[in-house]
């Protein structure tokens, strides 16, 4: 199910943006892109809201001093009517 059906424009693109990064918990800071085509190297996973969250990421080892714990970086894409938003995260894990 895609996140949304809405046609993203110049009008609504910011409030629909906020909203989407109020309900994924991802800063606004987080904003990469704004894509019409998803890439292949996406893998189709399921938010917790119940909606399609695709994902793209790696694991990467911890450059600090304790080298215990590895970081996964990688960008999340949310479908709408004409295109998908790109969220960049990393988590310390």
């Amino acid at each position: 199910m895609k996140y949304s059906n809405v046609i993203l424009n110049d009008d609504n693109f910011d409030e629909e943006f906020e909203h989407l990064c109020e309900i994924v918990k991802l800063p606004y800071s987080s904003y990469e892109n704004f894509i019409d085509k998803l890439p292949n190297h996406y893998t189709k996973q399921i938010h917790s809201n119940g909606f399609d969250e695709w994902i793209c990421c790696k694991t990467i080892p911890n450059k600090g001093s304790d080298f215990k714990q590895a970081y996964q970086v990688g960008t999340l894409a949310y479908e709408f009517k004409n295109g998908f938003i790109i969220l960049n995260f990393e988590t310390l894990l």
